[in-house]
């Protein structure tokens, strides 16, 4: 609501030539006014509608994904470990290996229906579901084929769905290699019903057009809970979830879905390790109708309303031109114009946004839906200073200031603010105005109610308060007992002194390290946590000068390694929270020092470019590299691939590297040719323009 000040001139001061506005333009300036504050409020109401729809949609499907990945993993896990019993169990004696899975089968209920042995020649040695003397050969089987054909590695293999020879039911295999001492001696199997899954995730209540699959990296369908039966093991595409430079979670949106046809919002939570990722499907027409059925009645009744407004001014117009033309119908039309405007005024008097009209610092007249806003009875505003209804002396001032030059040049002022109920509560309106006269100064307002949006806001940053708070507790009150139980420890065994055999102070030191561990790990969970929770804006910063910033702080380990480093590419200025982006310069150097390979000397290259509106960093060594098939693993926290005796650290600084980019609304990826043959980091994030730059 507008008012005037002592720094905003009287409207009488704006215009010092006589306003040659008519009755019927005044009119006209009204109506387009009022008409333009509904649509906008409309029209702002179903953006922001659509706007949190489509962010529940992602934070709700990304939780199931990572949900379900959890349960995926956890079978899997399950499974494994019974498997290395199996295989103990019919190494040890394979005469009664039928009567020792019993306890197992007890423990796998209805995710696995069965338990099978495959010997060295490929044929069936055994299985719960056939008899012994029946002979099945499952040599050219992919689960067999990848343990008698492949390297060596003991280590679980989760294959596409097949139709089992001896069941007749489709399965997922997992299955680990036997070895006799070096040599392959056959393949123990568990047959994984993939309708199991398909049963779990059914309890959940996605919607009609709602899914839910595990693919695998090659493309195949292991289950889904729509079309399992058409669908189970035949390859789909699967980007970008299978993309080699993807995140381990994601969302995208698909127009319209492979196999059905239906436009879907989609996540997906990666399982490297294992080949497979597990995607949520929603339906963007069905988890969108609720909305858009309330938007459509919005529209409606917005579109009644304009068109009754817009006939009321037709007939008015009509009237006052015929008053114009003929003196004497003068009477008549006086009776006709009050009628019409009585019908305008009971139209307005029914709106649904408030609409007032303000003239002088005062409130000539507001309409029964601002009235019901700010909790007054009919009527008991008009003629109210407009100063009661601010919350302070400096809001009134500061709104009064801001609207004024917009409204002087001619245009329609919007803005968000805050007013005081009858009752002393506040509420939240947007709101959007126009200068009627500029002769009498009167403004027209309309409003609309803001305050649920508001409160959800405030509820956000009560809720990241509640989080850095629950971060200090981990960092201090939870590593007191850590620091306690360290030190008495070693008091205990300073006590003991020479009372203590070797194997006891064995015992001694190994918990004394494990406890020292534990306070480095809540450490950086703690440094990981605070990724993302500062206050702080982020600020443009010359790139390079970061990068050196970082060299300096590893000066001494650059010094101690003999390393060389050197830069290439254009070095931008980037919009970042500086104090993040100097922790993953550092970490990633950090690493090119640190995983060096023993005898040579770390050369270090650091690359800079910007292409297509983003920044990507690029940190290249000659170290000890990595499997690619293990990269998958490098991102999470607490994920090591080295040992812990060769490399100190706690696995929690790449997990901290991707956050700050995810932080950053960027991505992290690694490359590498195998062990021994070096790593390639890079970084990249968008490179917004600069203000004040062409």
């Amino acid at each position: 609501m507008i008012t005037m000040n002592a720094q905003n001139p009287p409207p009488t001061e704006l215009a010092p030539a006589r306003s040659s506005f008519t009755l019927r333009q005044r009119l006209l300036l009204a109506l387009i006014c009022v008409i333009a504050a509904m649509w906008a409020a409309v029209a702002w109401d179903a953006r922001k509608s659509e706007e949190d729809a489509h962010a529940q949609m992602r934070q709700q499907t990304a939780a199931l994904a990572m949900a379900f990945a959890d349960h995926t993993e956890a079978i899997l896990q399950r499974s494994d470990h019974i498997l290395l019993q199996l295989r103990e169990d019919w190494l040890a004696n394979p005469k009664i290996f039928a009567k020792a899975i019993t306890h197992h089968q007890s423990l796998l209920g209805d995710t696995v229906f069965q338990i099978a042995v495959i010997a060295a020649d490929g044929t069936l040695a055994f299985s719960n579901l056939a008899s012994s003397s029946e002979r099945v050969d499952l040599s050219d089987r992919e689960h067999f084929k990848v343990h008698k054909d492949g390297a060596p590695v003991d280590r679980l293999f989760v294959s596409r769905p097949v139709k089992g020879r001896v069941s007749g039911k489709w399965s997922i295999q997992l299955t680990r290699a036997i070895f006799d001492g070096a040599r392959f001696a056959g393949v123990v199997v568990l047959s994984l019903d993939p309708g199991y899954f398909v049963r779990y995730y059914q309890r959940f209540d996605l919607g009609a057009q709602g899914v839910v699959s595990i693919v695998r990296d090659t493309g195949e369908m292991m289950a889904r809970t729509v079309g399992q039966e058409d669908y189970i093991g035949k390859v789909i595409s699967t980007a970008p979830a299978t993309d080699p430079g993807a995140p381990l979670r994601g969302s995208y949106y698909r127009s319209a879905s492979q196999t059905d046809g239906i436009a879907r919002l989609f996540a997906y939570y990666r399982l490297p390790e294992r080949g497979l990722s597990t995607r949520i499907g929603v339906g963007v027409d069905e988890f969108l109708a609720p909305i858009r059925a309330q938007q459509r009645t919005a529209w409606l009744i917005a579109s009644a309303v304009t068109l009754v407004l817009a006939g009321l001014a037709w007939l008015l117009l009509g009237s006052l031109t015929r008053l114009e033309g003929a003196e004497s119908a003068l009477t008549i039309d006086r009776q006709r114009l009050a009628h019409l405007a009585a019908q305008q005024m009971a139209m307005l008097n029914n709106e649904l946004i408030g609409i007032v009209t303000v003239k002088d610092r005062f409130i000539v007249w507001a309409n029964p839906a601002f009235e019901k806003m700010l909790g007054y009875a009919q009527a008991e505003l008009n003629g109210t200073p407009t100063r009661n209804n601010y919350p302070s002396e400096d809001a009134y001032l500061a709104f009064g200031t801001a609207a004024y030059p917009v409204l002087r040049a001619g245009k329609v002022f919007r803005a968000q603010l805050e007013h005081v109920r009858k009752d002393g509560t506040h509420v939240w309106l947007d709101a959007s105005g126009a200068l009627l006269d500029s002769e009498t100064g009167e403004t027209m307002w309309g409003f609309s109610d803001i305050s649920e949006h508001i409160q959800m806001l405030a509820e956000l940053k009560r809720s990241n308060a509640e989080l850095e708070q629950f971060s200090y507790s981990i960092s201090h009150d939870m590593r007191q007992p850590l620091r306690m139980i360290s030190s008495y420890l070693q008091l205990l065994q300073k006590g003991l002194g020479d009372t203590l055999d070797a194997e006891k102070r064995e015992y001694f030191n190994f918990a004394i390290d494990g406890a020292q561990r534990m306070d480095a790990m809540m450490l950086g969970l703690l440094d990981y946590s605070r990724v993302g929770r500062k206050g702080d804006a982020q600020v443009w910063v010359d790139s390079r000068a970061v990068l050196d910033d970082a060299l300096l702080y590893l000066r001494p380990l650059v010094a101690e390694a003999q390393a060389q480093a050197h830069t290439e590419g254009e070095w931008p200025r980037i919009l970042c929270h500086p104090d993040e982006m100097l922790r993953l310069l550092q970490n990633l150097v950090g690493n090119a020092l640190k995983f060096r390979v023993a005898g040579r000397l770390p050369q270090i290259t650091l690359t800079s470019k910007t292409t297509r509106g983003q920044w990507q960093l690029c940190v290249s060594d000659n170290g000890v590299g990595m499997a690619p098939d293990q990269i998958g693993r490098l991102f999470q926290v607490f994920q090591r691939l080295q040992s812990r005796a060769a490399y100190e650290g706690n696995g929690i600084g790449l997990a901290l590297c991707r956050k700050i980019a995810e932080h950053h609304d960027g991505r992290i990826w690694a490359q590498s040719d195998g062990e021994g043959l070096g790593s390639r980091f890079c970084m990249e994030m968008p490179l917004p323009k600069e203000e004040g730059t062409r």
